[in-house]
């Protein structure tokens, strides 16, 4: 059984409302079965998977880190309609504003970046300001 360290996605939503919360979700989703379905992390007994989230001014950064896997390469498989399986990585790189991989004290980190969107489109944020004029 693999160990979960870090909040839940329903902890995360807070951070954005609407279609962004319902992407948001959908996406830490994603990162988080393959993590469990791919990596060492769901193989061994006591494996584990954190999940990271930091805002910023730009908008989110989320983080899934797992215990890596020496066989298996990340990487985006081309959509096909026929395929069961596969879309994971295909969402993210759709959907995200950036995502990568990089190795981090033996373990494996897959990121990605929501941007934040413009003030017209999401509405006024505390301590936003009017524009000049």
């Amino acid at each position: 059984m693999c160990r979960w360290h870090g909040p839940t996605c329903e902890d995360c939503c807070f951070l954005c409302d609407g279609p962004r919360s319902t992407t948001l979700e959908l996406l830490v989703g994603e990162l988080l079965a393959n993590a469990v379905r791919h990596s060492d992390s769901g193989r061994r007994p006591g494996g584990t998977v954190t999940l990271m989230v930091m805002e910023d001014d730009d908008g989110l950064w989320i983080e899934v880190a797992d215990e890596g896997s020496p066989d298996l390469a990340i990487h985006v498989r081309p959509f096909d309609p026929d395929d069961d399986g596969g879309r994971g990585l295909w969402l993210v790189d759709r959907i995200a504003s950036a995502w990568g991989v990089r190795e981090a004290h033996e373990r494996r980190v897959v990121w990605f970046h929501l941007a934040r969107p413009p003030a017209h489109v999401r509405g006024p944020l505390p301590g936003d300001r009017a524009p000049a004029g």
